[in-house]
């Protein structure tokens, strides 16, 4: 713990010492006050005294800690990681939003910890986590209870033990109902092969591997598979989510049917296992073989469509929230059949001189309750040659050297719709063979392991890197996380005044960009003062965490220029400061074009002034970033001086007054401050700022807040424990809208 003195004490040590330099240089001087801007503090990480007890927060600081592994346990590395406070795919597709971002971004370490800090609103109950890696292809929803939480996260499948799974019932619908058994002859896992002719395939082409369960779990599974970690690892690079692979890899996509097929040239074995999907749909995967060289030229053309996984779905449970109403699990391994037209029976070796393409039903799962049933159209069946789709290639068929296997991915919404995200990575497969050398794969594209580059140098690698050309910045993160929230202001401190909260009111989003180690570089703020409903002519500035010398530059500040409460720097921080004090503008009345005489209020009242809301872009950049634990956290610590008396501050409550404050004011009026535990909180626990997460719907003039706000009191009370929707649910009982103000 970091032992912070007394200010006063710092700053009396520091003008003494001052004084008798100059005595000394000078000999006799008479020093009536000390130029404390020549003792410029370079200090970074400056850490403020902070109030104990209920401040009137509506955000808390939250600690993330997830371990990320791959299948066998080890950890996933160096790998991005976003962070949403909204589900960021589109409810019942397997589509990414793109009209909300990540509120902020990083990436594991080498033992896969994605570890950060990060500030939430109240409003905020749930994030979302997404892993770019696609063994974890949907986001983890992680509820947000108390300030921090620990996770270790592994794929579906890691642990389960399938022999427990096998003992599933087949017993409502058996096969016998269906096929005549004369035909099917038990494959080595002792199941056969069989004729789907339930609605809507009475008089179709389509076959199952064997029986399966009313969730489409297959009965007929081999032992479990071992899935590469490093070619996950690379396809993760080459197919990330969101992006377009026949824009981004070209080179993948071809007419030719031989670069997604399996193509064999003596006698094997050939197994499919499941590894994931990122899919909201429930998708059936399945194979068909010709001989080589008589590819089909329509489906009529297909002797045999046959279902390999009927529901190629995770479990509801998977990753937090997954899609999930699935039963797969990565590993999960089906050997492939092929009938013998000469012995009439069903066998597990593939002869020479056949070629094994693949389909996918899109959706094609419906869950009825019963075995062996729910095989549906959906919509509509997805080849891997690409004339079957109306020239539209739907599949990858990728060979993967380093782990002798080969990695089949389908876009599982079909490109003609115009819908489909072109990712390419809906739902992923291994395909192996034994042996290996039985299958001619020259034509397949080669999964080339990639070779991360640091351009910077900074320990990140340039594909997770938001700025790969600069070493001090790299990623970006957002306050509040989604929209903007508002700092609403009583300037009649350190009396309680009206308590209508609109003396200032200015809505605010903050972007931090952060370096390697989640330091803060840059603080870019967007303000838009849209309320001024005071006769004082108040200013408004921030304070930080670190020392005025560590600010490398500012700009953004407005009307700053012949102002008489803030004496700037050349750099733009406050003289004269402990710490790094920055003036953002001199007088709220100003901005609206009311520079001289008593202003009018501007936008809280019917008879007042009507006005747009002013933007301010602020940008302030540090020289050494700094720790976010003692630079503090958004909106940092603002506060508003009143009417051009400079020691006159108004604070968030909780929040320490700057080395310019009149002290003397404190415990005077309605104010409490002790100057230690308590800072900037009046008679019955009221402050004078409020911070809120999300746009404020403020009081009209001189309307007390508990009044349109019927919780505001009740949430005081309960020292912050209740009703802490209080600023934001509308429901019947939280407010009186007739009392809030609402621009025409």
């Amino acid at each position: 713990m970091i032992h912070v003195p007394d200010y006063q004490i710092i700053r009396s040590i520091i003008r003494k010492c001052f004084f008798l330099c100059l005595l000394f240089i000078s000999g006799i001087i008479i020093c009536t006050s000390c130029a404390k801007e020549n003792l410029i503090d370079n200090t970074v990480n400056k850490p403020q005294l902070q109030g104990t007890g209920f401040t009137y927060q509506n955000q808390i600081d939250f600690t993330l800690n997830m371990t990320f592994q791959d299948m066998q346990g080890n950890p996933i590395s160096l790998t991005k990681v976003d962070v949403y406070d909204q589900n960021p795919m589109v409810p019942g597709t397997s589509n990414w939003r793109t009209d909300i971002s990540p509120f902020t971004e990083g990436q594991t370490d080498n033992n896969g910890l994605f570890a950060k800090t990060f500030s939430l609103g109240t409003n905020v109950d749930t994030i979302y986590v997404v892993l770019n890696n696609l063994t974890y292809a949907t986001p983890i929803v992680v509820p947000i209870q108390g300030t921090s939480a620990s996770i270790v996260m592994r794929p579906s499948g890691y642990g389960v033990l399938r022999s427990e799974s096998s003992t599933k019932s087949f017993t409502s619908y058996s096969i016998q109902s269906y096929e005549n058994l004369s035909v099917l002859n038990t494959m080595p896992n002792g199941e056969a092969p069989w004729h789907y002719t339930v609605s809507p395939f009475t008089s179709s082409n389509l076959w199952v591997l064997g029986n399966f369960d009313a969730v489409g779990f297959p009965s007929y599974l081999d032992s479990s598979d071992t899935i590469s970690s490093s070619a996950i690892k690379t396809l993760s690079k080459l197919l990330p989510e969101r992006v377009n692979e026949m824009v981004a890899n070209p080179s993948l996509f071809s007419t030719d049917p031989l670069k997604s097929n399996f193509v064999t040239t003596a006698k094997c074995q050939i197994w499919v296992s499941f590894i994931s999907e990122g899919a909201a749909y429930q998708d059936v995967l399945g194979y068909f073989y010709y001989p080589t060289g008589s590819t089909p030229s329509s489906v009529s053309n297909i002797d045999k469509r046959i279902i390999v996984f009927p529901n190629a779905s995770y479990p509801s449970s998977v990753q937090g929230g997954g899609w999930g109403n699935g039963s797969m699990v990565m590993g999960d391994r089906a050997r492939l059949a092929y009938y013998n037209n000469t012995l009439k029976q069903w066998t597990d070796t593939f002869p020479a001189g056949v070629s094994v393409s693949w389909f996918l039903i899109s959706n094609g799962f419906t869950t009825t309750g019963y075995v062996n049933q729910g095989l549906t159209n959906g919509n509509g069946f997805l080849y891997s040659i690409p004339a079957l789709n109306s020239g539209n290639q739907q599949s990858l068929l990728l060979n993967d050297p380093v782990s002798n296997t080969f990695l089949l991915t389908f876009e599982d919404m079909p490109i003609i719709s115009g819908n489909s995200d072109k990712d390419f990575n809906d739902v992923i497969f291994q395909v192996s063979a034994n042996p290996i050398t039985a299958i001619n794969y020259s034509s397949l594209p080669i999964l080339t392991p990639s070779t991360s580059t640091d351009a910077d140098g900074d320990g990140v690698p340039d594909a997770n890197d938001a700025y790969p050309n600069d070493p001090q910045r790299a990623y970006d993160e957002y306050y509040p996380t989604s929209g903007y929230g508002t700092l609403a202001f009583e300037d009649q401190w350190p009396y309680k005044g009206d308590y209508d909260f609109n003396d200032l009111v200015l809505d605010y989003k903050y972007h931090l960009v952060l370096n390697a180690y989640y330091q803060v570089k840059d603080v870019k703020i967007t303000y838009y003062v849209k309320a001024v409903g005071a006769a004082y002519r108040n200013g408004f500035a921030i304070q930080f965490g670190t020392g005025a010398g560590n600010v490398q530059s500012v700009s953004g500040q407005v009307n700053m220029a012949g102002n008489k409460i803030f004496s700037l720097s050349s750099v733009g921080y406050e003289n004269g400061q402990d710490y790094a004090v920055i003036p953002v503008f001199p007088d709220a009345s100003q901005l609206f074009g009311y520079t001289t005489g008593t202003p009018p209020f501007i936008n809280t009242s019917n008879s007042g002034v009507f006005a747009d809301s002013i933007p301010i872009n602020l940008t302030i950049t540090f020289g050494t970033p700094v720790d976010p634990k003692t630079l503090g956290s958004p909106p940092y610590n603002v506060f508003l001086v009143v009417n051009q008396d400079r020691g006159r501050e108004v604070h968030l409550a909780g929040q320490m007054p700057t080395a310019k404050a009149n002290t003397k004011l404190f415990g005077t009026g309605d104010d409490r401050t002790n100057n230690s535990t308590i800072f900037y909180e009046g008679d019955q626990e009221s402050p004078w700022a409020i911070n809120l997460p999300t746009v404020f719907s403020y009081p009209f003039e001189q309307v007390n807040i508990n009044r349109p706000y019927l919780k505001y009191s009740p949430w005081v009370q309960s020292t912050g424990n209740s009703y802490t929707d209080w600023y934001y649910n509308a429901s019947s009982g939280y407010r009186n809208a007739a009392l809030i103000f609402h621009h025409p």
